[in-house]
């Protein structure tokens, strides 16, 4: 036997005006009290991390001295604490040593890592073991182009694919007044970074 249906609360919507109005006097009552819970939340969350950080500056700085200091015992005791048979030892509860650190690429001096781009680029025929090119969909560039001219080939061929551009209606409610612009959407030149 399948489970009984439950049924969703009833949805009580203001019948009037007034009722509108007053319930939405009501939610920007209430949006406006979540806001400034928020604000004061964030006013102490700041308070507490700055007051942790000044408790922590001092400590830290304590421990990178410590830190530099036995790294220079480390460089004159290591043979002595390893008899040169290991790279670290466990001592006072810390394991203590080296270790190898991840590897590196380092480039030529002096070169960027455009110009090295450019250099294996050059020198090799085959490049797709060293380099790597990432593809993604462009889709403000579709979306465009969709709204574009219909008989355009390409808006043609794309919509032949199946693609659509797909774009509802939303139910809102923001404050009334000056609202910010939207921002402009600006193409950036390849090699131009935006601001």
């Amino acid at each position: 036997m399948p489970p009984a249906r439950r049924k969703s609360p009833r949805q009580l919507a203001p019948q009037t005006i007034e009722e509108a109005t007053e319930m939405l006097g009501k939610y920007m009552q209430l949006l406006g009290y979540a806001e400034q819970a928020k604000a004061d939340a964030d006013v102490s969350i700041q308070a507490v991390q700055t007051a942790r950080d000044g408790l922590i500056a001092p400590v830290e700085q304590q421990i990178k001295e410590y830190f530099k200091q036995l790294r220079a015992w480390w460089a004159v005791a290591k043979d002595q604490m390893t008899d040169g048979k290991r790279k670290s030892v466990e001592l006072s509860g810390c394991l203590i040593g080296e270790r190898t650190g991840m590897p590196s690429l380092k480039l030529p001096p002096g070169m960027k890592v455009d110009e090295f781009v450019k250099a294996i680029e050059d020198a090799f025929d085959q490049t797709e073991d060293l380099l790597r090119t990432k593809v993604s969909l462009d889709k403000q560039a579709i979306i465009k182009t969709m709204r574009g001219d219909a008989d355009n080939p390409v808006n043609q061929k794309l919509r032949g694919m199946g693609a659509s551009v797909k774009q509802s209606d939303e139910f809102f409610i923001d404050r009334a007044g000056k609202k910010d612009a939207d921002p402009e959407l600006v193409d950036v030149e390849d090699g131009e970074e935006a601001a």
